[in-house]
């Protein structure tokens, strides 16, 4: 299901799947619907909306998908497309401005002041910046939405962007007090170094 098209079956192979022929998923009518951002993990589609809103369809083995459920894939219902998917909740009054998708794991930036960082998913590698007792997070309703724990980043810091890898994350941050001032904080596995 991570075509975001209802169903599991493979689309591009036939010459009428490409092109004008390759279908599309849609997310609503109107401008604040629009996709803005995607990423896609390895089974798995995660996509921003203009109004913040999340979704994620595809395989959901390890939480990925933020459903806050146990549910194994989302997407392959007709009825689990576009609008018809559940919003990734990510707290009281909380959309998203950016999102990232690893292999399994997904992480966001808030759309609060602090543009805090949230992820779910696998963290076997400490991906989600939590300790590794937590091999899981988001197969729960009580992990997703106030239960997120935020991705310790420091204080005077608000995070612009992120990119995930296979097992590693990192963000970028700006100075709240010298704006255009950056820096990158990674968290994850470091198994070549991937972190810094």
């Amino acid at each position: 299901g991570q075509l975001g098209l209802g169903n599991n079956a493979p689309v591009g192979a036939q010459f009428a799947e490409r092109g004008a022929g390759l279908p599309y998923v849609s997310f609503g009518s109107t401008s604040d619907d629009a996709i803005v951002d995607a990423a896609t993990g390895l089974a798995f589609t995660v996509v921003l909306q203009r109004n913040g809103v999340v979704r994620a369809f595809g395989d959901n083995t390890y939480g990925q998908l933020g459903l806050g459920t146990t549910v194994a894939n989302m997407g392959t219902l007709s009825s689990q497309k576009g609008s018809a998917l559940p919003r990734v909740e990510l707290g009281t009054g909380m959309g998203a401005v950016a999102i990232g998708a690893g292999k399994d794991f997904t992480c966001v930036v808030r759309n609060d002041t602090a543009r805090s960082v949230v992820c779910f998913g696998n963290n076997a590698n400490a991906q989600l910046a939590m300790p590794l007792s937590s091999l899981t997070w988001g197969r729960a309703a009580a992990e997703m939405g106030d239960g997120l724990p935020l991705v310790p980043l420091g204080s005077g810091v608000v995070a612009r962007s992120l990119a995930l890898g296979t097992s590693h994350a990192c963000a970028l941050l700006e100075s709240e007090s010298r704006p255009g001032v950056t820096q990158l904080k990674c968290w994850g596995s470091n198994v070549g170094g991937e972190v810094g």
